[in-house]
């Protein structure tokens, strides 16, 4: 065999090759015309752990993998084929070669060295799988004899036409010439000399001897010892001598294939009988191919499955395969090969056409007609209830001049991440620099190309909206886009959606949304602002194992500032070419465009229209100085408008703040005194409050007015004669959506489109002459506000705000404020749920004011009477309000709602005036489970000190140590237990009181169901030493025999001889088990 340099692509390998045994994998490399090494661009997929060897045979390309050592079966043939065809994506044609056990019968004379090679016969495609199908009983016809029946089920693909073509081909010359048997096994052995020599154990790949290929009777079992020689050879099946007993028989058929080994001929037998065709032979791999990896199945044949093997033929076995093998491609045409698709095509095509046929009988079995499908449509995207993903991006186009982003989407790094499969790219910049309208752009030129074979997914993360700030939100919104866009991945989801109930609480939408990718096509993901998730561990952590995995064909494209954590996360698996940063210069010219067009155009500007000096001073001031910062430009036209002349607009320009904290500082300051606690309400407001529900004008204009520290805490003479003026407060750091006028957030939106328009004037005023297409200006009461800018809300936050907003602006501070204002609206006369219209803040009060006391300074006296004076107003008016944040659920107490918030003063002033802490009412039925579902421990700890039933029933799980594990809250469910909870009996007790419940809701299941093992521990504690558990131990086998943990079987082993000594558990294959006898 001589060998070569490594071949220029893996593009050129066509024929795949699967070994099961390393002496198998050893035959098949002997069979090299040619070695190779690994092509040059070869690239091993990540989930990949073949080995390979590439070389070739005749005219063809040769990649050869074995599966892993001492791992057999279906399964693991299956992931070693699809291993290959992601790193070898051009194999058209695949061979199994390797050794296999005879069915021998009167018809079959199959003798050891035989070689097997399926072929499609009857209903079968060449290869059964004889361990898939059911057991059932029939009577038979006339009697009462019954029958035990197995009927297999599936069916497997048959060979590619490209192989059939050469068997043929190669089956009528062998029946003219013969085959070639002799000369390819002698010439492997003249290169490979080493392959002839027989060792202990390892007889070499040479004839072992017609004496010592002998069949028995099926009913007769070998004797003892490695050989039969104690065998009776009188039960020996006579057979005729051949001709030349050292070449070969080649048999065409049905080969049987499963997960066992076979070593019983009766047995043996029984499968060939079960299996309605005339199988020639075992093996264990071959079914696990057919679906997942187009191929041909040969067999050299090295024993007759039956106890009398031995393993002294296999490498002959292995050797007579291989050589077939060989002889089969000198047959294979090469433009058969060319013209035959892909093999990880064909197998895509097949799932597709699968799932096709499956949702045409599903939908003419349930008569589904296209009302009902509509109908099923909207109920799973309201199931899945994502975040919208098309607002952010139509509000970022808006904002887009013409020819933005041109710099990157005609660049080369654009085009590359377009034609690489399986591609990560990061694009990174400056807060402010105009990253969200640069993926817009992105989007919109990938919409533009209209390429049937991607999907373009994208979402966009919004500091603004929590439901914009998770990989939870990020998850359903990329299930939804997928559900939309891809109709073939429809009834994956619908079938997970009908198949919800109360015990899947926990959905996987990771791996949902990967279970559609796989069957989308190419997928192309545009992230954008993943720095303004403000948990991004586990939003990363998907990112890159999406990236690791490569599960799906997709293209992800992510855009964010440089944080360490995400560059951290990021730099292992980025080329340096797909780690791109967001250069000054290319801004600055789309800088540059905007400034010149509204200075020239804008009627604002109008006044230096003849003062081309003023104009290129502006220009020049706000270009040079803007340092790739979009935001920063648009923040200081807001001064340059107030100049007058020329000396002032000379002196503004000179004196700009050089960063974007300057420039917000400069707003701080600008703030007039008297405005002062307007402006902290305000941004309180804005920065604690999640955004998504925006307030509204009517909500701050309210929430100004409050007055916590009076007598008279609200009174409508307060309010604010015009709602719009809440803009002028904090003037540059907010922005108005006007509803129906014009698309929310941004002033840009308005400003950059007209700027498309080079004749057209600028607005004179954008507040108040915006352009719309009603001719209708809403009422300023809807306006709804929010910062302006992500940078916004992180300096005001920051250590570095103007220090006269520090301390009012600091989280604790500012809730403890908030929760005050919230607490004393909702005390005022006349607000209830009647009355909303005219008190706007009752809403919002209602949502947030426990919210915000939760996080509240602790020992604040004013708050604490405010709390006290709220939970002693009317009962039926505490109710009333409470039902607004949680209008489906039976309204609790003021003592539920103070445990459910873990407000330890309120619990602790409720308690000390008498209120029962068993009173009924709320979703979770008792303070004490509404404290524990929530894990607020110390509360849980005070209202048991207070009297609370620590096994009192109610809610919607029953008691309160259910609740706790429910949620995983192991300290909680610690301090329930030590305070005597009873967790297996009460099981017995809850099952009359709730129709349906069953064993699996107990907390020993679902602290199992959800993999907390510490919380397991303490419960499996509680039920091997608390003599109450012991007539429940029985009711819970079910659930003990799904624990896979063997330290928690030796563990309940140990425990349970008292307890439960009929409790018998058991290691087996691999499982712990427990069974009552």
């Amino acid at each position: 065999m001589s060998t070569s340099q490594a071949l220029k692509s893996r593009e050129l390998y066509t024929v795949g090759w699967i070994a099961a045994l390393p002496k198998e994998l050893s035959a098949a490399i002997a069979m090299f015309d040619e070695q190779h090494d690994k092509p040059l661009d070869f690239e091993k997929h990540s989930s990949d752990s073949n080995s390979y060897h590439c070389g070739r045979i005749g005219n063809h390309n040769v990649v050869v993998a074995c599966l892993p050592h001492g791992i057999y079966g279906t399964t693991s043939a299956a992931t070693t084929a699809s291993s290959m065809l992601f790193s070898f994506p051009n194999v058209k044609v695949g061979l199994m070669v390797g050794i296999g056990a005879a069915i021998p019968s009167d018809a079959n004379d199959i003798r050891l060295g035989d070689v097997v090679v399926s072929l499609p016969h009857g209903r079968s495609g060449g290869v059964i799988q004889y361990d898939l199908g059911k057991n059932h009983v029939e009577t038979a016809s006339g009697s009462d004899h019954v029958l035990h029946v197995f009927e297999r089920r599936g069916t497997l693909n048959t060979p590619p036409q490209a192989l059939l073509n050469a068997t043929g081909s190669l089956e009528a010359r062998a029946r003219i010439d013969g085959h070639q048997f002799p000369g390819l096994l002698q010439d492997m052995l003249r290169r490979h000399p080493r392959m002839g020599k027989s060792k202990p154990r390892q007889p070499g790949y040479v004839y072992q001897g017609q004496e010592r290929d002998r069949l028995f009777q099926a009913s007769y079992p070998h004797m003892s010892g490695l050989g039969c020689k104690d065998c009776d050879p009188a039960l020996e099946i006579s057979r005729d001598a051949r001709e030349d007993p050292l070449i070969p028989e080649v048999h065409y058929g049905v080969i049987a294939s499963g997960n066992r080994l076979i070593k019983d001929a009766l047995e043996r037998d029984m499968i060939a009988k079960d299996s309605g065709e005339d199988c020639l032979c075992l093996e264990t791999e071959a079914a696990g191919l057919m679906n997942s990896f187009p191929c041909l199945v040969i067999r050299g044949i090295c024993d007759y499955a039956d106890s009398h093997k031995n393993d002294d033929w296999q490498e002959y076995a292995a050797a007579t395969a291989a050589v077939y093998a060989k002889e089969l491609l000198s047959y294979l045409d090469s433009a058969d090969v060319t013209q035959t698709s892909r093999a990880i095509e064909v197998i895509e095509q097949l799932s597709e056409d699968v799932h096709k046929i499956r949702g045409i009988l599903n939908d003419v079995a349930q008569t589904v007609d296209e009302t009902q499908a509509d109908a099923t449509y909207h109920k799973v995207l309201g199931w899945l209830s994502a975040p919208d993903y098309f607002t952010n991006y139509h509000e970022a186009l808006e904002q887009r001049q013409e020819g933005t982003g041109l710099w990157f989407i005609q660049g080369k790094a654009f085009q590359r991440w377009k034609e690489d499969p399986h591609v990560f790219t990061w694009l990174h910049g400056l807060s402010g620099c105009g990253k969200t309208v640069l993926s817009s752009a992105i989007i919109e030129a990938l919409k533009q190309e209209n390429t049937a074979a991607c999907t373009v997914l994208y979402f966009f993360f919004d500091f603004r909206n929590p439901n914009k700030q998770s990989l939870d939100g990020l998850l359903r919104s990329l299930i939804t886009q997928l559900y939309q866009q891809v109709p073939n991945t429809r009834l994956r989801l619908v079938k997970i959606w009908r198949s919800q109930t109360e015990e899947i609480q926990r959905l996987d939408y990771s791996t949902i949304f990967e279970t559609m990718a796989c069957h989308a096509g190419r997928v192309r993901i545009i992230l954008d602002a993943i720095d303004e998730a403000p948990s991004r561990r586990h939003l990363l952590d998907w990112i890159t194992s999406s990236v690791d995995k490569k599960a799906y064909d997709f293209q992800l494209m992510v855009l964010s500032r440089m944080e360490e954590d995400i560059e951290s996360a990021f730099l292992p698996y980025l080329v340096h070419q797909h780690k791109i940063q967001i250069q000054k210069d290319v801004i600055d010219r789309d800088i540059y465009a905007y400034v010149n067009r509204r200075v020239h155009h804008d009627k604002t500007f109008g006044r230096w229209g003849a003062e081309p000096r003023a104009q290129r001073k502006i220009v020049d001031g706000l270009t040079t100085k803007a340092s790739g910062m979009f935001r920063w430009v648009v923040c200081q036209f807001a001064v340059i408008e107030k100049c007058l002349d020329y000396p002032s607009l000379s002196e503004a320009l000179d004196t700009l703040p050089k960063t974007l904290e300057g420039t917000y500082e400069r707003m701080l300051k600008d703030i007039p005194e008297v405005n002062f606690p307007h402006a902290t309400t305000l941004l309180n407001m804005l920065i604690w409050s999640d955004q998504s529900e925006p307030l509204k004008l009517k909500e701050i204009v309210d929430a100004i007015a409050v007055r916590a520290d009076r007598n008279i805490v609200f009174d409508p003479i307060n309010r604010m004669p015009h709602a719009r003026d809440v803009l002028r407060i904090c003037s540059g750091l907010t922005l108005v959506d006007r509803g129906d006028i014009e698309p929310p957030s941004m002033r840009w939106a308005r400003e950059l489109a007209h700027a498309r328009a080079t004749l057209q004037p600028w607005p004179k005023d954008w507040e108040y002459q915006p352009a719309h297409a009603s001719g209708k200006v809403s009422d300023p009461m809807e306006w709804t506000c929010q910062l302006a800018h992500a940078s916004v809300k992180e300096y005001l936050i920051s250590s570095r705000v103007l220090e006269k907003f520090r301390l009012p602006l600091m989280e604790e501070i500012a809730k403890t404020n908030l929760a005050k204002m919230c607490l004393a609206y909702l005390s005022s006369p006349g607000v209830d749920t009647d009355t909303i219209n005219k008190f706007h803040l009752t809403r919002y009060s209602a949502k947030w004011w426990s919210i915000f006391a939760m996080c509240a300074a602790p020992g604040d006296r004013s708050l604490h009477m405010l709390m006290t004076k709220f939970f002693k107003s009317d009962t039926e008016r505490f109710a009333r309000i409470c039902s607004l944040t949680e209008p489906q659920a039976s309204v609790g107490t003021a003592l539920y709602y103070a445990s459910y918030f873990g407000l330890e003063f309120g619990v602790q002033d409720l308690l000390k005036r008498g209120v029962d802490t068993n009173i009924l009412g709320g979703e979770y039925g008792r303070p004490l489970q509404a404290a524990s579902v929530r894990n607020h421990t110390r509360t849980v700890q005070i209202l048991l000190a207070g009297g609370a039933d620590v096994d009192g029933v109610g809610g919607k799980y029953c008691t309160a140590v259910h609740a706790a594990s429910s949620q995983g809250h192991f300290e909680t469910v610690q301090v329930l237990i030590n305070a005597g909870a009873m967790v297996g009996e009460m099981d017995a007790q809850i099952a009359p009181l709730r129709p349906g419940w069953r064993i699996e809701h107990s907390p020993l299941s679902t602290a199992h169901k959800i993999g907390h093992t510490q919380m397991l521990g303490i419960i499996l504690n509680t039920y091997m030493n608390d003599p109450r558990c012991a007539s429940s131990i029985e009711r819970l086998s079910p659930t003990l025999c799904r624990i896979r943990t063997p330290e928690y079987w030796v563990y309940l082993w140990k425990r349970t001889s008292r307890i439960a000594p009929h409790l018998n558990v058991e290691y087996q294959g691999g499982q712990w088990t427990a069974t009552f006898p």
